[in-house]
């Protein structure tokens, strides 16, 4: 009777993998909050600003600009402009085709929303008009999507300027300490694939264990092929002679 509330060695083993879980959560709960904390810190001025690279947007035209409607193409364009940074004041791209290569102007467009990005624009009656619906195939989806587009794109055109650094991200180094020992903890096999099964996220068992993506989508290196041919492959392997043994000794 002294031995009927013993637990198992099964419930045991459950135990201590709760007590594990548990154990985990609370980590990546930790993880979460300190990398909230760290979010928002804010930013400081730098008392002397720096250039990084160049800055190209849209602005509007001059005579677009002197009109009497300025102001309201000048809210449109705040909700469909675009910005591109690059390291060229040209914005030119290498590319190569045909094995010559040169350097391209990188496109830059308007704003295309969605269906559901168009609505949370909140436009006016008036500025809705300016917009056309037009159909386009999305190859990522494989089906047929909306987009709205400007109907006067013209009326913009594009200005490059120096993309100038003024701020700086705070830091607190004691925090940052405290999110690389929990980054550290994460990282570990098997915590990364245990939290994410326990939020129910997809997980892949090769990264886990540090298999390289090449070697496992290699397959196996013996299919498709007839028995005497992989025999003599592993004898090259092994540098070993087959002489008359038989090829069913080792199938």
């Amino acid at each position: 009777m002294l031995f009927d509330n013993l637990p198992t060695a099964r419930q045991k083993k459950r135990k201590t993998r709760k007590d594990f879980d548990k154990r985990l959560l609370a980590v990546d709960r930790e993880y979460s909050k300190v990398w909230q904390q760290i979010r928002n810190l804010g930013y400081e001025d730098l008392e002397i600003p720096y250039q990084r690279g160049w800055k190209r947007t849209f602005v509007l035209r001059d005579d677009v600009r002197q009109s009497t409607r300025a102001a309201f193409f000048e809210g449109i364009l705040e909700k469909i402009n675009t910005e591109q940074y690059s390291s060229r004041k040209d914005f030119k791209k290498k590319r190569r085709r045909r094995g010559k290569s040169g350097y391209v102007v990188r496109p830059q467009e308007l704003q295309k929303p969605g269906l559901y990005e168009f609505q949370r624009m909140r436009l006016t009656e008036e500025e809705t008009r300016w917009f056309q619906e037009e159909e386009y195939w999305c190859p990522r989806s494989k089906c047929w999507r909306i987009q709205y587009v400007f109907r006067e794109p013209w009326r913009f055109v594009l200005k490059t300027g120096p993309n100038m650094i003024t701020q700086r991200r705070k830091h607190d180094w004691e925090l940052e300490c405290r999110k690389a020992e929990l980054e550290r903890i994460l990282d570990a096999y098997p915590a990364r694939s245990r939290l994410d099964w326990l939020h129910g996220r997809g997980y892949k068992w090769y990264k886990a264990w540090g298999y390289r993506e090449d070697v496992r989508l290699s397959g196996n290196p013996f299919k498709n092929k007839q028995k005497e041919q992989v025999v003599r492959e592993l004898f090259e392997i092994e540098n070993i002679t087959p002489g008359n043994i038989s090829f069913e000794l080792f199938l």
